[in-house]
């Protein structure tokens, strides 16, 4: 994976979106329950790489909030580049990744954050983040409605904390809208407001909503 030029690095100052800023609230929420690179069953890991693994996913978080998304991606890749397997920078740079993609229509490059999220989820299901990209990406990257809805129809069922549905709740009461589903009672606080859809899906009627949460464009290319 390489970072874009400097050109694309100014043009993601403007870009990320609300969207992203969830993301990242999700991302900063969630670093207490992860396990870290060098950790075992039993716990053990180091202090020094605990701190610095922590402020690294940490600070990956607070830079897409603010817009700095190759930098972001930048330490995503760094913990990646010492633990292959570390789920939280798995799902953060997998959205990022799908994002970027499908702001430039590279699908090799949304391909390749979809995996990346797939695997975060493999390795952590307990992850609520993860498991809300996974079910985002199957229904608009790989076009399964049926099984998008499941993963995220299961995701609410396991009552996620109520500090990820704040921060991811508006995009996934868009997805269900966009695909034709009755926003469940958890969600429907969180549906457009105006919405033309969002009282006729209550009632089981389809309704739809064009929003897409894309805008990543540049931070990351394609990967050979």
């Amino acid at each position: 994976r390489r970072l874009g030029a400097r050109r694309a690095r100014r043009r993601l100052v403007t870009l990320g979106g609300v969207c992203l800023a969830g993301i990242a609230v999700v991302l900063v929420l969630s670093l207490a329950g992860v396990r870290l690179p060098g950790e075992t069953a039993t716990g053990t890991v180091s202090e020094p790489q605990q701190v610095k693994i922590a402020q690294e996913l940490d600070g990956a978080a607070l830079l897409g909030s603010s817009g700095q998304l190759a930098i972001a991606v930048e330490l995503y890749q760094r913990v990646l580049a010492v633990e292959p397997s570390q789920p939280q920078a798995l799902a953060g740079l997998g959205w990022l990744e799908r994002l970027a993609g499908r702001d430039r229509h590279d699908q090799r490059l949304v391909a390749a954050g979809d995996a990346d999220i797939a695997r975060a989820v493999a390795v952590d299901p307990t992850s609520a983040a993860a498991r809300a990209y996974d079910g985002i990406a199957l229904m608009q990257d790989r076009h399964d409605i049926p099984g998008g809805l499941a993963e995220l129809r299961a995701f609410l069922g396991d009552r996620p904390p109520q500090s990820v549905l704040d921060a991811l709740g508006a995009s996934l009461a868009t997805t269900f809208l966009d695909a034709h589903a009755p926003v469940p009672p958890s969600l429907r606080r969180f549906e457009p407001a105006g919405s033309s859809g969002a009282a006729e899906t209550r009632a089981g009627v389809t309704g739809s909503s064009a929003a897409d949460p894309r805008g990543a464009s540049g931070a990351v290319t394609s990967r050979s």
